[in-house]
């Protein structure tokens, strides 16, 4: 059994584990990345770093030739090491999904993994691109029952043609030596005493930053100790200024560190190892990977009532979710999750416990391995 996995928009940290796991499960793997990905050294599996990158400096026919090359290499990797299955993550362009098609007619056996039912921020387009990708699969992966639901009511498929597989845990990112609570806070220059709150990430419209800081706002009026963090780059200057000029205006803004900036991967474990737990504000979203980093780091979060985040929480045992999607609810969450610290510390191992076991890479490649098999034997 010979696979194929493409994740050719940027090279995602999920594809490196899944593959990685995929290998040690017996699977005769290969990876298709961005032909600008940094990948490590002890990888275990081929790679292939064929996918064009973006590049502001190339000209556009330059790059559609670019880009027409790597289907054409893809087409004759597929032939001539006669792979049984092509798995795909994630697109370099929307119009790859017609290369999908093409595939699915030359009987090519195809997996989609549907990390979102549809892009955070579609056009009118995305809707009948994005069914041509779910009618072209032999198989779809969605990550939870509420994805696998709404996947069925979008598309009107047939259930069975749906596998819910959970996303991995995040270890990866956890460097070989742990450090403290106190050095990681120590890092941020942010004292013992406070009950801190993250909100980290690439930052967009729809994340509900504005409605954290409200809700922060009204929360800091009750407990004097809250310090709320904020970590990640954002979708525009615009949107940066708009976000600056709130914070400013805020009573409880010396209360809040903000970093408008890409995180580099070593510097992550600082961040969540100094906060007690995470913030997930967002106004619509279906599955958030920011949540397993959250788990491998022991962190419960907190969220509004959108996508799979209730699902995700288990029944509150990982995470708080906001009865209203509001300010003023977000603020009385915030508080409940402080009163009682016990109670937090043990909603982050249980958190902790989950990500070595439930969305451990060992068992997640085994499912994969044994879908791939299933359709095989159609």
């Amino acid at each position: 059994m010979k696979i194929l996995m493409i994740d050719a928009l940027v090279g995602s940290d999920y594809s490196d584990c899944l593959c990685s796991a995929l290998k040690d499960a017996g699977t005769d793997i290969t990876l298709i990345v961005p032909a600008n990905k940094r990948t490590n050294p002890s990888i275990n599996f081929p790679i292939l770093k064929w996918s064009p990158s973006k590049d502001k400096n190339i000209g556009k026919f330059n790059k559609t030739f670019r880009y027409l090359n790597y289907l054409f290499k893809v087409l004759k990797f597929i032939h001539q090491n006669r792979i049984n299955v092509v798995h795909y993550q994630f697109f370099r362009r929307k119009s790859e999904t017609f290369f999908f098609y093409l595939l699915k007619l030359l009987k090519v056996k195809l997996v989609y993994t549907a990390h979102n039912v549809m892009p955070h921020e579609n056009s009118r387009h995305d809707f009948k691109i994005q069914s041509l990708v779910i009618n072209s699969s032999t198989a779809i992966i969605a990550h939870t029952n509420f994805i696998k639901i709404k996947l069925i009511e979008t598309f009107n498929i047939e259930k069975d043609k749906i596998r819910v597989i959970s996303h991995g845990n995040y270890d990866s990112q956890l460097p070989e030596k742990l450090m403290s609570k106190k050095q990681a806070r120590n890092d941020l220059k942010i004292t013992q005493d406070k009950d801190l709150i993250l909100f980290f990430g690439a930052i967009k419209q729809y994340k509900g930053l504005d409605l954290l800081l409200d809700a922060f706002e009204i929360a800091s009026q009750d407990n004097k100790n809250l310090k709320l963090v904020i970590a990640g780059s954002l979708d525009s200057e615009q949107l940066k200024n708009k976000y600056v000029y709130k914070i400013n205006q805020l009573k409880s803004k010396n209360n809040i560190i903000q970093n408008f900036t890409y995180i580099p991967t070593e510097k992550v474990a600082n961040y969540f190892i100094a906060a007690d737990i995470i913030a997930l504000p967002y106004k619509n979203i279906y599955h958030s990977g920011i949540i397993h980093l959250a788990f491998s780091f022991g962190r419960p979060f907190i969220a509004t009532d959108v996508g799979d985040f209730k699902e995700m929480s288990d029944a509150g045992k990982c995470g708080k979710i906001s009865p209203e999607n509001t300010a003023a609810s977000f603020a009385e969450t915030i508080l409940d999750c402080f009163v009682n610290k016990t109670r937090l510390e043990a909603m982050g191992k249980y958190c902790k416990k989950t990500s070595e076991t439930k969305y451990s890479w060992n068992d997640i490649a085994i499912k994969t391995r044994d879908l791939y098999k299933d359709i095989l034997s159609r």
